[in-house]
């Protein structure tokens, strides 16, 4: 079933954005802070190994990449100013953006770049952003600030593979020494980890040298707090700003209250059912067409979900681009 409800990697763009969250109320403009309730601990301060979402979001407040892919599925400048291709579609090359720094002094260049991108595809270190890499050839210094990505073959998926959160950009210093990335995580964002204690939380402030147009919070407090309940009840109460991953049930009281803001946002998540098809009964299609048809989507959509959702018309969800629609499920048990 797919989900009608923003699962946000990018709490900066929502404190910014009049908290275009899933609910939040008013932030104070004294304290400039924000404190938000996640669900999960972060797992790792390691952006090249980060794989949920929880880690990967507070990650992208702390670390940058080249690129970045936006909502209308453009990608645009971050680290890198601009880009080329090659005739031969072989060669990418990348004019990197001057004076950035990482928040402990290091200068932000193309052998950082070359360095990052080579631990990533190096299968010795296992990071899950080698495999959105896996038709990179080479990484190439031209000069101090322009870099070049040879590719076995043409591959316009490179730019995703750059733009994605497990090839962030991480300082010199901290690669280059025996230093624990995991306690001490330098990046060019524009936060830095003040603090993050398990089952209680993480806290971020601003990061003074940012390159980029200064943020509009000093502070963001993310609380782990698993129960979906407890953070609609701790929102109500005045004692966090935003909740993330509200339960279906708990929207309608949220958005009678005039002090919290709700947010929908299509998701790309979806939730469905496989079958084993070498096993009995699921090797006849006609049982597996017979519980396809059994299923009331509609109105698991309905009262489960508290109408928060979408019956997706395939496997993917309705937000996913290049998907195939299908023809509708008829509900006749």
């Amino acid at each position: 079933m797919e989900e009608n409800t923003m699962k946000t990697r990018n709490f900066l763009m929502i404190a910014t954005s009049c908290l275009a969250g899933m609910a939040g109320s008013a932030l104070s403009a004294q304290t400039r802070s924000l404190v938000v309730a996640e669900v999960n601990d972060v797992t790792t301060f390691d952006p090249h190994q980060a794989t949920d979402n929880t880690t990967i979001s507070i990650n992208d407040h702390i670390f940058e990449g080249l690129v970045a892919l936006v909502e209308d599925g453009s990608f645009q400048p971050r680290l890198a100013e601009s880009w080329t291709i090659s005739d031969d579609q072989l060669t990418w090359t990348f004019k990197l953006r001057q004076g950035v720094k990482f928040s402990d002094g290091a200068d932000f260049n193309a052998a950082t770049v070359k360095t990052n991108i080579e631990r990533i595809v190096d299968p010795a270190f296992g990071s899950p952003g080698r495999a959105r890499l896996n038709l990179l050839e080479s990484t190439e210094v031209v000069d101090d600030y322009t870099v070049a990505f040879k590719t076995k073959v043409p591959w316009p998926a490179l730019m995703d593979g750059l733009a994605g959160n497990s090839t962030r950009i991480l300082s010199p210093r901290v690669l280059g020494s025996d230093t624990d990335v995991n306690k001490t995580p330098i990046g060019t964002g524009p936060f830095m980890l003040e603090s993050s204690r398990p089952n209680q939380g993480t806290t971020l402030v601003v990061n003074p040298g940012y390159w980029g147009d200064a943020p509009k919070l000093e502070k963001i407090t993310i609380t782990t707090v698993p129960d979906a309940a407890v953070r609609a009840t701790l929102l109500q109460a005045g004692e966090i700003d935003l909740a993330l991953k509200v339960n279906p049930e708990n929207v309608a009281t949220l958005e009678a209250d005039p002090a919290i803001s709700v947010a929908k946002s299509p998701s790309t998540f979806s939730v469905f059912y496989m079958f084993n098809m070498r096993e009995k009964p699921f090797d006849d299609p006609r049982v597996r067409k017979a519980l396809n048809m059994a299923i009331d989507r509609e109105a698991i959509v309905g009262s489960l979900l508290q109408g928060a959702g979408i019956v997706p018309r395939s496997i993917f969800a309705g937000s996913v681009p290049y998907r195939v629609e299908l023809p509708a499920i008829e509900y006749n048990p």
